[in-house]
């Protein structure tokens, strides 16, 4: 057989393992097709994976984070578990007016499930809550349906917010899966990524009712990991149509500083492209400033534009998180799956620059 050259090297992905560890209970690194269904530590058990509570206590986070992005609209939220405490975000931007309808975040217990909870299974089966007074958020995906439910009801802000929305992953790219190694004095992150997903659904802004029209698309995060006590990465999610006039749905996702970068990927239609080496990130000093992505080969040049900026600082002693996060539109260059370059124009999405002593 002969050798497979660089482009057909970088799209041939093998298929998600059922679990994250194998039979000697070490991961399984490196990057996948597909989410994975069972993302829990149960078989998590070799040689330096047996964690005592105290230690997982301090060391295991899991996050679900979602976004949505129409014409007029960019929907966010997150539900973080910690082992320690819980947190969760969310915000509305209305991207006609360039400017936050909603922007809450709150603090809460790490228990019980019923009221904060990271799904196990990032895919069929998922279940991500966070409900408080006023504070409701879920991600769900009923077994078999391949749909994704999400619901936010803030009310305990000045701009009451009801949210539901569908995201089909059935009809959408493959998700990516990667299992990652973690420097310092953390063991291993398990990330699942999807994006470009058709999405629709329904806004109520106090006594305003929106649609989320056909043209709308959703992305999906999820990790669960061992991390190190102090974490930072910067990251670029994206997804939709390459441009205006194109119906081939594209994404991208993709970070710097953080698990090796066996996440990197773009999508372009059902075919998954992942992107080795390097990534930098750069940006003006200015919050509305352009951001610059590139890859090393310079097969990935982006500009991001950001819209609007929301950010976060909290210093809580032992426990500290530095949080920017513009919602904008990419414009530029992906590597394609046949070794040519797609454009793309206006693809709606988000970056980040994230730091955090948890």
């Amino acid at each position: 057989m002969s050798p497979m050259t660089r482009h057909e090297s970088r799209i041939e992905l093998p298929a998600v393992p059922d679990q994250l560890a194998g039979e000697d209970g070490q991961p399984l690194f490196g990057a996948y097709r597909g989410v994975i269904p069972d993302a829990s530590f149960r078989k998590l058990s070799g040689p330096g994976y047996r964690l005592g509570r105290l230690e997982r206590i301090r060391l295991e986070k899991s996050w679900h984070y979602t976004c949505l992005a129409s014409r007029d609209w960019f929907f966010g939220m997150v539900i973080v578990r910690l082992g320690y405490a819980s947190t969760a975000f969310a915000y509305l931007f209305d991207r006609q007016q360039q400017r936050f309808v909603v922007d809450e975040s709150i603090l809460g217990p790490p228990w019980p499930a019923s009221l904060v909870q990271v799904t196990d299974a990032p895919g069929s089966g998922a279940r991500s809550v966070f409900r408080l007074p006023g504070f409701h958020l879920s991600i769900l995906q009923p077994p078999g349906t391949g749909r994704y439910q999400v619901r936010c009801t803030l009310h305990a802000s000045e701009t009451k917010l009801d949210l539901a929305a569908e995201l089909d992953a059935e009809h959408a790219p493959p998700g990516l899966t990667a299992i990652c190694p973690v420097a310092a004095e953390g063991k291993v992150n398990l990330t699942a990524k999807q994006v470009a997903l058709p999405a629709r659904g329904r806004i109520l802004l106090d006594e305003q009712r929106v649609e989320l029209d056909a043209g709308c698309f959703g992305a999906l995060d999820y990790s669960h990991g061992y991390l190190a006590h102090q974490t930072s990465w910067m990251w670029a999610c994206a997804g939709g149509k390459a441009t205006a006039r194109s119906r081939r749905p594209v994404g991208l996702n993709l970070v710097c500083g953080f698990n090796d970068g066996l996440e990197n990927a773009v999508w372009v239609g059902d075919r998954i492209v992942p992107v080795g080496g390097e990534l930098s990130f750069r940006r003006g000093t200015g919050p509305l400033d352009d951001w610059q992505i590139r890859s090393a080969d310079g097969e990935l040049d982006l500009r991001f534009t950001p819209e609007g900026v929301r950010s976060d600082e909290r210093d809580l002693g032992l426990i500290s998180s530095s949080y920017t996060q513009p919602v904008g539109r990419f414009s530029g260059r992906l590597p394609g799956p046949d070794g040519r370059a797609v454009q793309v124009e206006d693809l709606a999405g988000v970056c980040e620059e994230h730091d955090s002593r948890w």
